[in-house]
């Protein structure tokens, strides 16, 4: 303990410039965030590009720092002035993180303070928020690039790997988009971005460690290089409907699945379509689709689907979109498809049998809160914390909310309020403003360089409008249903070429 205190001293005087860059710029972070909670009453509050810079600069200063820490004792070859004092690993390895702690967890977590208590949460509440991000921040901002600059020797050494780091993403995120954690599957986006960050967490330190320990540096670099590539896979290892299958298990609440049904829906069968490209390869199939059995007062929010056609003579055309993009529930539950042309022309005329799996959410427990317009903060449940403003000096009303951590996974609408009108009735120039489910993450924390995410909206009205009524519906189920759909005729709902497409 005595030598890694003495290592850790040593680097605060060598280090003392780069220490105080990444304090100001801590500071200046956290100023310009905190100010944004101050919008509706000073508009100058905002400081959008300020608040942008902050959050490029600020995890720049922190690598700055992590390199300059690990490279004043170089770990790659023999010939270092470090190796011959009597050093142990594990005191040097101690005293740099520890000093990583010192200079950039602890000024983070100040600023993570500074910042949710200018929105009005109490710091003592958001405990478990607090404590994951800063597990998330060191697993993927800080250790990763720790076990970098352990196996470098130096500036060029770094910049050489972190330009193959950074072609090698780009190479990946170009030739298959669909595989990038957290990219592609919406509320379901964490499962492939907790799987990376897990293998950076089970990676990055035994590596670190392993390095200081044995400095077997190529030995190393394949490890990191294999765990990179790992992490990075997760999109193909893991398939959306298994995601789906570890969020069901997370389901709040229990329903007797049985009883509800995917049908196809008659009343609304003029929304059926079937559109023949002007390719005529393919043709695109849209049919309106209703969910019956549901219980009372809940509604139901598609994720994904999974559906082949059956013809009478047994042939079988099975879709090839992603589940999540096979349906849709912009106005009206529907189901998307493409069919190839040929077997659609072959069965157009005769029923087919639609046979597949229906993936959705049940939400519930719906909760209204008024905030009255020109007050401050007011705590909304699964919105955080939220302000509204009148006309006085500005040309419309305005509402701003902040959550700290992480949006809760809730279905919201917000209606500004005429006075003594109740809030459907509301008048607005966005009458409904729904957020979609941002992440269904059953940790407190989401990864994000700030701690508070905002969501603003406003409306202009010729007359008063007196409060802002939040509803909002949180998800208890993530239910997964077999359907069956028999009897359609294709051909009935064929829509010309020179028609607009959706």
């Amino acid at each position: 303990m005595r030598q890694a205190l003495h290592i850790f001293k040593k680097d605060v005087r060598h280090l003392r410039f780069e220490i105080a860059i990444v304090l100001i710029v801590t500071a200046a972070f956290a100023f310009v965030s905190a100010r944004r909670a101050f919008w509706l009453d000073d508009p100058g509050a905002n400081r959008g590009p300020a608040w942008m810079m902050s959050q490029f600069l600020l995890p720049l200063a922190w690598w700055i720092l992590i390199v300059r820490v690990i490279h004043a004792e170089t770990l790659p070859g023999d010939r270092q002035f470090w190796i011959t004092r009597p050093y142990e690993w594990k005191s040097l390895l101690g005293a740099k993180l520890l000093f990583i702690a010192a200079f950039v967890n602890l000024p983070l977590l100040a600023a993570d303070v500074m910042i949710i208590g200018a929105y009005g949460f109490r710091p003592w509440a958001e405990i478990p928020g607090l404590l994951w991000r800063q597990v998330l921040c060191s697993v993927v901002f800080l250790l990763p690039v720790a076990v970098v600059c352990a196996v470098t020797s130096g500036l060029v050494q770094l910049l050489s790997a972190g330009f193959v780091v950074f072609v090698a993403v780009l190479v990946w995120s170009t030739a298959l988009p669909g595989t990038t954690p957290g990219g592609s599957w919406g509320a379901l986006d964490w499962v492939t971005l907790y799987y990376a960050i897990l293998v950076a967490a089970l990676a990055a330190l035994p590596i670190l460690i392993w390095q200081y320990a044995a400095r077997k540096t190529w030995a190393a670099r394949g490890v990191a290089a294999g765990a990179a590539i790992v992490a990075m896979l997760g999109g193909t290892l893991i398939p959306w409907t298994s995601a789906f299958a570890i969020q069901s298990r997370l389901s709040k609440q229990r329903f007797d699945v049985l009883a509800m049904h995917v049908e196809f829906d008659w009343e609304r069968k003029w929304l059926a379509r079937a559109r023949v490209d002007r390719d005529e390869k393919q043709v695109q199939i849209e049919l309106p689709l209703l969910i019956t059995g549901m219980p009372a007062g809940m509604d139901a929010k598609p994720d994904g689907l999974v559906m082949a056609i059956e013809a009478p003579d047994g042939a079988v055309w099975r879709t090839t979109r992603k589940p999540w993009a096979q349906v849709s529930a912009d106005r009206f539950l529907s189901l998307y498809s493409d069919v190839d042309a040929a077997f659609y022309r072959k069965v157009k005329d005769v029923p087919v049998k639609l046979r597949g799996t229906f993936y959705f959410t049940v939400y519930g427990n719906s909760l209204a809160t008024n905030i009255p317009s020109n007050s401050r903060y007011v705590a909304v449940p699964r919105m955080g914390r939220c302000a509204a403003s009148g006309p006085t000096g500005r040309d419309g009303y305005f509402l701003l909310c902040g959550s700290a951590f992480r949006w809760e996974p809730a279905l919201v609408i917000a209606r500004f309020v005429e006075p003594g009108k109740h809030a459907v009735n509301g008048i607005a120039s966005h009458p409904l403003r729904r957020l979609q489910p941002l992440s269904y993450s059953p940790f407190p924390a989401d990864l994000d360089i700030n701690p508070v995410s905002q969501f603003f909206s406003w409306t202009t009205s010729p007359t008063k409008l007196s409060e802002v009524v939040i509803q909002s519906e949180e998800p208890l189920a993530h239910v997964k249903r077999e359907f069956e759909i028999d009897g359609l005729r294709l051909g009935e709902f064929e829509v010309k070429p020179t028609s607009v497409l959706r």
